[in-house]
């Protein structure tokens, strides 16, 4: 673990090639990089650093293999399309955390938006992802992809609930 060590830039672990674990929350990273060389890393643990715009985060699809994602209590504030898109070419995340950022907040029906976005997510912010709201998400999100209203993908969201 390298938390804890007032590291502000990820760099020199391109000779790391057998690490699928990192650590390096409560540090002073703006910006996720230099990681694309790390092929078999699974689980990133980024949170309570400075990470602040869509564009400190832009390096992650590059990850090949990440299935683990904590960015939790960072700092980031900026629309939530940025986010969801880089998120959205993650193909091997299956848990994320993004608690205790600006944007979640902000962010109208964050968890149902997140959940549309990444629809192989097993677990977002600790708490599963059960088959009923992977089924009701999907239902609403159909509708918000579509052009519809949130009050239409409501209404799509409760009959799904009334065919489970």
């Amino acid at each position: 673990c390298l938390q804890k060590n007032k590291i502000a830039n990820i760099e020199k672990l391109h000779r790391c090639k057998e690490l699928k674990f990192l650590d390096i929350s409560k540090n002073d990273i703006s910006r996720i990089d230099n990681l694309s060389s790390v092929k078999k890393l699974e689980t990133l643990i980024i949170s309570q650093n400075n990470l602040t715009k869509v564009d400190s985060i832009e390096h992650l699809p590059r990850i090949p293999r990440l299935r683990e994602l904590d960015l939790g209590s960072n700092k980031i504030d900026c629309p939530p399309e940025g986010i969801l898109k880089i998120l959205s070419n993650c193909k091997s995340l299956r848990v994320l955390t993004l608690a205790k950022n600006p944007f979640v907040k902000k962010m109208p029906h964050y968890r149902k938006m997140v959940l549309i976005t990444c629809p192989e997510l097993k677990c977002l912010d600790g708490r599963v992802v059960c088959e009923e709201e992977r089924r009701r998400c999907k239902a609403w999100g159909k509708v918000i992809l579509n052009g519809g209203t949130f009050a239409e993908a409501q209404d799509a969201d409760r009959e799904e609930l009334m065919r489970i």
